[in-house]
């Protein structure tokens, strides 16, 4: 079988892409490993119109049971290559093939790294990029949150609902969140703890997270006492898997559209935070928006091929 289009990656830009593409009529299969994307790992979003309070997870399964209804087919795994045909594309998931006449990348991004000493050794012992995920183990426990932007500050506030303390440790005079996290975290003043101009240089440890090394010292100690660390510094895109298929990117390594999500190659379009659109403004709503987009300049692309 031969699909109309091949959306790779299931977070708000590949399940809206497969929403609008399947409306046109288009047979439509998604590839992806992490069904949401990165989106299912906020603990509250309150500005996706219509949703005044949902949690991530609860949003995108909203998306996919929607994809879903209207006929696109899912495919929960990672795509491993993608071959570029004369007329079509072949996407490789292990030992499966699947061809499809166009493709939307809808990527997305990840967890942008440390890479400090500890980091990798106690992931999942103590280390954590997800505070949806994993906020549930550090009840009445101390924990580090690194980071000051909005993703930080969510999962500062997830945690101060369930852990004693929360450091939350960043490198700026002050934390650059949208006003409305600041305010949430003022709060819990009593146990959001800001540690701003600073940073960990270190995670310690044995079987698990014991303490982190500040940059600055604390009262004189360097060695802060936590039972978790969770890291929000950031993202950086997924572009692994297109690398060698001629798609242009940024130096940042971000895919480059023009404003119909179109890329340089013929028959490949992008949506989403992998993307050089929309400002850079990575939320739900603008990658929802570039995926309706990306399905309807496919559409036009097979509907000109046709002729």
């Amino acid at each position: 079988m031969i699909y109309d289009t091949i959306i790779i990656g299931a977070g708000p830009a590949g399940y809206s892409a497969a929403i609008y593409a399947t409306r046109y009529g288009m047979k439509t299969l998604i590839i992806g490993q992490n069904l949401g994307g990165m989106a299912t790992s906020a603990h509250q979003v309150d500005n996706y119109p219509g949703f005044p309070s949902i949690s991530g997870f609860e949003l995108m399964q909203k998306f996919s049971d929607h994809a879903k209804k209207l006929g696109a087919e899912i495919v929960n795994n990672s795509a491993t290559s993608i071959i570029k045909g004369s007329n079509k594309f072949n996407v490789q998931v292990n030992n499966l093939h699947y061809s499809g006449k166009s493709l939307i990348l809808a990527l997305g991004t990840q967890r942008r790294k440390m890479n400090i000493p500890g980091e990798k050794e106690f992931l999942g012992r103590g280390v954590s990029y997800c505070a949806t995920c994993d906020a549930m183990f550090y009840k009445n426990k101390i924990v580090a949150v690194i980071g000051g932007g909005d993703a930080a500050l969510q999962a500062a506030l997830q945690l101060a609902e369930i852990a004693t303390k929360v450091y939350l440790i960043f490198p700026s005079e002050k934390a650059n969140a949208m006003p409305h996290w600041l305010d949430q975290a003022n709060k819990y003043s009593n146990k959001i703890i800001q540690l701003n101009t600073n940073t960990i240089t270190q995670i310690n440890g044995k079987d698990r997270v014991k303490s982190v090394t500040l940059k600055k010292p604390l009262d004189d100690n360097s060695d802060l006492m936590v039972a978790g660390v969770f890291i929000e510094i950031g993202a950086v895109p997924n572009s692994v898997l297109v690398k060698d298929i001629g798609v242009n990117f940024n130096d940042r390594g971000y895919i480059v559209v023009n404003n119909d999500q179109s890329t340089n190659i013929d028959g490949i379009f992008a949506a989403g935070d992998i993307t050089t659109n929309s400002a850079g403004f990575a939320q739900i709503i603008t990658a929802t928006s570039e995926g309706a987009l990306a399905a309807f300049t496919a559409f036009k692309y097979l509907k000109q091929v046709k002729k």
